[in-house]
């Protein structure tokens, strides 16, 4: 009998250690999420605003050699170098930022949801060739710093309580 709810406690002490061992695998991804979504985000705004930065430099610059009448060829490749080749890479760098957070994301939460939406907005407008879009582009880029907490202060409590439990 004695043998018998010793080993019952010890069952009972192996599962309590197997359900806190759980909790704590959870919590920790739950942490590494928040932290790889943080970065990612932070990378994806800086992306985004120096992509905006290039586009608007290559506007302007091409409106002042249009203002040129004796354009050279040479003015072309300048154009392109300087401005379209980084502008085009940081665009691309952005895409690639955007599709990663979109794996992190889930469809099903309103904040998460907003983000994607912001995030097809961006790139949208970072597409478009129009240097009057450069404000609205803050405006998303602050809209997603503002969600991302939200976001992160949501997650850190649900990572906090399972060590409550």
């Amino acid at each position: 009998m004695t043998n018998a709810i010793t080993i019952f406690l010890g069952l009972i002490a192996g599962m309590i250690a197997l359900y806190q061992v759980k909790l704590n695998i959870i919590s920790n991804s739950r942490i590494k999420w928040i932290e790889t979504l943080r970065e990612t985000i932070s990378e994806y705004c800086m992306e985004i605003s120096n992509c905006n930065i290039l586009k608007i430099n290559l506007l302007d610059e091409n409106k002042r050699l249009k203002k040129n009448l004796e354009r050279k060829e040479s003015d072309n490749e300048i154009l392109l170098d300087r401005y379209y080749i980084p502008y085009s890479e940081s665009a691309k760098k952005a895409e690639k930022l955007h599709v990663k957070i979109m794996l992190y994301l889930n469809s099903e939460n309103d904040y998460h949801r907003k983000m994607e939406s912001l995030m097809i907005k961006n790139t949208t407008l970072i597409r478009k060739f129009e240097i009057d879009n450069s404000n609205e582009l803050d405006v998303n880029i602050n809209e997603m710093i503002l969600g991302s907490k939200e976001i992160f202060r949501i997650e850190w409590k649900k990572s906090k309580r399972v060590f409550k439990r």
